[in-house]
């Protein structure tokens, strides 16, 4: 079962390095994890380093 958990950020808007952010100077990541379940997601990497796993099950909200 999905589960939105709410957590605290020091910032959810990030400076995006020159050249790298296309036509954005600024990236706003409100989130982390995801719903959709793609099977070729490049993203899941994100929950690796923490003891929750669960990239498609747990949402993190900044």
């Amino acid at each position: 079962m999905r589960q939105y958990i709410e957590t605290r950020c020091a910032s959810a808007l990030h400076k995006t390095p020159q050249g790298k952010g296309g036509p954005f100077a600024y990236d706003l990541n409100a989130y982390r994890g995801c719903e959709h379940r793609c099977q070729y997601c490049f993203a899941q990497y994100s929950h690796a380093y923490l003891e929750d796993g669960d990239y498609f099950g747990h949402i993190y909200v900044k």
